[in-house]
């Protein structure tokens, strides 16, 4: 197992930039990355999978040739996009509470005080 990283995320979110993210593709000791004759399984048991499982054309496809760099090079992509997603959603959530926040400490004001301050 290499401890090179494949895929680098640099992440800046208005001017601030955040955590990069080295990705070298590998989960475990074991982990080759990335199998391409996996079979989701939504597709295993769902009607409704867009992903392949060769239940309603008589058989799966043929066994793709394994080539554990590229393997480990998607593995490093799709871990980068859900470490991405992670990031940004985690930022979104911190955005909400600043808001909600914001307009709990925000005072109501009522609708004499609005006529008056419009005169």
């Amino acid at each position: 197992m290499s401890s090179t990283s494949i895929v680098q995320v640099s992440i800046s979110i208005n001017g601030e930039k955040q955590p990069d993210f080295n990705i070298d593709g590998v989960r475990s000791e074991k982990d080759e990355g990335y199998d391409p004759n996996l079979i989701a399984e939504d597709a295993r048991t769902s009607n409704l999978s867009y992903n392949y499982s060769g239940r309603h054309d008589s058989g799966s496809l043929s066994k793709l040739k394994v080539n554990i760099d590229g393997n480990r090079r998607v593995a490093a992509l799709m871990q980068a996009k859900e470490l991405t997603g992670q990031l940004l959603t985690q930022k979104i959530e911190e955005e909400k509470e600043l808001i909600v926040k914001k307009k709990e400490n925000e005072r109501v004001e009522s609708p004499d005080e609005k006529r008056s301050r419009k005169e």
